[in-house]
């Protein structure tokens, strides 16, 4: 996967009423600076040259009204797949 995707989650609601997230994200992130600054980018293509070997896997959950979340980082695309299949079974693309 050369770029960031999103996946649906399914409907439910929390016992507590609070907010939950409707979907989830997993982008390709790079290091930016010497102060370990991060910056997100939609594509592998993207990224600068010079910063290609600083790219790891964030994964997001988004909430409604707030945004995204960083729930996790992966060295590698295959890596955080991996783990979403284990939390979410089957991916579903988010439309």
């Amino acid at each position: 996967m050369p770029g960031r995707e999103y996946y649906a989650l399914p409907a439910r609601v929390r016992t507590d009423g609070g907010p939950l997230f409707d979907a989830i994200e997993l982008a390709p992130v790079a290091i930016i600076d010497s102060d370990g600054t991060c910056e997100p980018f939609e594509d592998l293509e993207d990224v600068p040259e010079e910063l290609r070997d600083s790219v790891f896997w964030s994964i997001y959950g988004h909430t409604p009204g707030e945004g995204v979340q960083c729930l996790s980082d992966f060295t590698t695309c295959d890596a955080a797949l991996e783990a979403l299949r284990r939390l979410l079974g089957d991916l579903r693309p988010f439309n």
